[in-house]
């Protein structure tokens, strides 16, 4: 793939759709057999969220894509607030990754955090560093939820 000076989100994978946490193929990317993860799984906002959770919305434009309810701006920086703390975020492509930084601003200091979102088979998968280990990579697993006009 090239890469351009375009910044759209256009270019790499299409993340579009609707799509359900696979706790099961998560848990085995991770390494945890047995039972279930305490019945917690990954949300799309990277967060422990109750298993089974809802599923995930990605809507795709030519300048940002919305991962459940974050709004990310292709090669910009968006600034929300979560719980208290100011999370400053920049998105870009690198090859078929969408690479997404995010700063948080704490009482205790910035805060640096790198999610990369990708397809893999038939999965979107996210990436982030462990909290506990940080050179210990973390997968979630996503699975397209098919439309009923889809066959």
């Amino acid at each position: 793939m090239c890469l351009s000076a375009t910044t759209g989100f256009a270019q790499g994978r299409n993340f579009a759709g609707t799509w359900v946490h696979d706790d099961e193929k998560t848990r085995v990317a991770n390494g945890i057999t047995g039972t279930p993860m305490g019945g917690v799984a990954f949300s799309a906002n990277g967060e422990a969220s109750q298993s089974g959770a809802p599923p995930m919305v990605v809507v795709v434009d030519g300048s940002s894509i919305t991962i459940g309810v974050r709004k990310y701006q292709a090669g910009g920086t968006t600034t929300f607030e979560l719980r208290g703390d100011t999370y400053k975020t920049k998105a870009e492509w690198k090859d078929d990754k969408l690479v997404i930084e995010e700063t948080i601003a704490t009482p205790n200091g910035p805060i640096v955090n790198t999610l990369s979102w990708y397809i893999e088979a038939a999965h979107l998968v996210r990436e982030t560093p462990s909290p506990n280990r940080p050179q210990k990579v973390l997968k979630a697993y996503y699975t397209r939820v098919k439309a009923a006009t889809d066959r």
